[in-house]
């Protein structure tokens, strides 16, 4: 992988996978933790729509349940993010905007959908013209 940083931040439930390796007795607990965790944000979604902490909250635990990014579980989530971001122009929220286009460039990478990926790392630099991850990703896809 050329992007290690992108990689890793987007396995963070990597770990969390690991412990439930090591005691499986709380796969089920965990589970139904990040099941009633989605509800919740969820439920916060319908009650403030126009707010993007629901989605974003939604967005990281669908992440934790999808560690692989196959499915793309988190992707609606963190579009929602973006989408509300982008309208607001919140300089305040850098953080959630850049978590938002890392998840969508990486996933659009996963999916062989270079010039997605590339709108989504290019959006990155924008905001954070130092960012290292989005750069790396970026010469990255322009290598393929």
């Amino acid at each position: 992988m050329w992007f290690p940083a992108l990689k890793e931040m987007f396995s963070s439930s990597a770990s969390d996978s690991a412990a439930i390796a090591q005691n499986p007795a709380k796969a089920d607990e965990r589970m139904a933790l990040y099941l009633k965790a989605d509800s919740i944000f969820g439920d916060f979604s319908i009650r403030y729509p126009e707010h993007y902490m629901g989605y974003f909250w939604r967005a990281r635990v669908n992440a934790i349940l999808d560690p692989e990014t196959e499915t793309g579980l988190a992707k609606p989530y963190y579009e929602k993010v973006a989408e509300i971001l982008e309208k607001t122009n919140n300089a305040e929220r850098k953080k959630e905007m850049i978590e938002a286009y890392q998840y969508l460039g990486y996933y659009y990478y996963l999916k062989e959908d270079k010039s997605n990926s590339l709108i989504y790392f290019n959006k990155i630099i924008a905001i954070d013209p130092n960012n290292t991850v989005a750069t790396e990703a970026i010469k990255g896809i322009e290598q393929m």
